[in-house]
């Protein structure tokens, strides 16, 4: 089967969301889309075909580690471009990488098909670090810091007061 024109998968991190993923596509002018098949670790769990879900569709998948929410939708005439949008919604840290697919369908009568990989590493992108002043000590006495993060693995902390590196023990 020859392919596609142009298939696209990428991921980004989204603070207090999760993370997005996108799978886009843009046929040739003469093709029109037969389907878009989504997969999580090779297995498929989602297929969109305009012909029986119309130029747009939506679903939301809950399972005990995480909720996916998906939107797929054309944004030309016959499907030729388009994309489904993952918005992945973890309870807790991913143990794993995670590895999804977007496999695009052209239609009848050459079924051009292209697919694309993507590994997200198992981690969570910590959010802006904020600085809170309890109390101001002038008499040079030794100060204690409680520092956490919601990164996961935990980042390496940099300290520094005005342009000064402070080691930290």
């Amino acid at each position: 089967a020859a392919s596609a024109s142009m298939v696209d998968l990428t991921s980004q991190w989204k603070p207090d969301c999760g993370w997005e993923i996108t799978c886009s596509w843009r046929l040739f002018a003469n093709d029109s889309l037969q389907s878009v098949r989504l997969m999580d670790r090779e297995r498929q769990f989602l297929i969109y075909r305009p012909e029986n879900n119309g130029r747009q569709f939506n679903q939301v998948f809950q399972l005990p580690e995480k909720t996916f929410k998906v939107e797929c939708y054309e944004t030309s005439e016959k499907g030729v471009v388009g994309k489904c949008v993952m918005t992945l919604e973890l309870f807790q840290p991913a143990s794993e990488d995670m590895s999804y697919a977007c496999e695009v369908s052209g239609e009848r009568p050459l079924f051009r098909v292209e697919k694309k990989d993507i590994e997200i590493a198992a981690l969570v992108p910590p959010t802006n670090a904020t600085v809170d002043v309890a109390q101001r000590d002038s008499s040079g006495s030794r100060v204690v810091l409680n520092c956490t993060s919601s990164g996961m693995p935990a980042p390496t902390l940099l300290w520094s007061i005005g342009e000064q590196r402070v080691r930290i023990v």
